[in-house]
């Protein structure tokens, strides 16, 4: 993804980035217990959700489709000496997903740059271990196309709450928490939901 190849150096520097994640990781530990458990973050960007949840992960590994953006968070995993944290290029577009790996997804402000969430939240419900365990997406409510700037990457201008209950329970999940966790004021107010599924 192009866009974010040039602004992955300058992406920590984003008040609304950071405070967007923030909240995000907040409504993830009150509602999920993370603890010793083996964690995706998909879409991870430069790790600001991860940096958020690995002291008390037993690992994570973090998934983008950008390579700038690994770049950066490989960098941030080396200064600070994280052992727990692994990072790998991939495209959920044209890519599958691992196999019954995972005991809990997490995504942050991702799923409207993948073409096709349905198909998306599928493939994870397949990488969630036979065992059990979650998915947490936090993401925009449906909005007018306003939010980004520029709009390249985004395929989708948000989402409602009955779409997302719609693709998680196709895909096999029972919803156990959906709620509207944060809001993102620009020239408008947005606002980002978090929905968690329990395999």
């Amino acid at each position: 993804m192009s866009k974010f190849n040039t602004i992955a150096s300058s992406w920590d520097s984003n008040p609304k980035v950071i405070e967007t994640s923030k909240a995000t990781i907040q409504a993830i530990k009150e509602n999920i217990d993370i603890n010793n458990k083996d964690i995706l973050d998909y879409g991870a960007g430069t790790g600001l959700l991860s940096f958020g949840l690995f002291e008390d992960a037993l690992s994570i590994e973090c998934l983008d489709n950008s390579y700038a953006m690994l770049r950066e968070l490989n960098t941030k995993i080396d200064k600070f000496g994280v052992t727990n944290m692994s990072t790998m290029l991939h495209d959920a577009d044209y890519e599958i997903m691992p196999y019954d790996k995972y005991d809990i997804m997490v995504s942050n402000m991702t799923l409207h740059h993948i073409l096709h969430p349905d198909k998306f939240i599928k493939g994870l419900y397949m990488s969630i271990k036979e065992s059990g365990g979650y998915i947490a997406i936090a993401d925009l409510d449906i909005e007018d196309g306003s939010f980004h700037a520029d709009n390249e990457g985004v395929q989708h201008f948000g989402f409602s709450k009955k779409y997302m209950y719609e693709i998680l329970e196709n895909a096999g999940f029972e919803i156990s928490f959906f709620d509207y966790i944060h809001t993102i004021k620009k020239t408008k107010e947005y606002k980002v939901f978090l929905i968690i599924g329990k395999k």
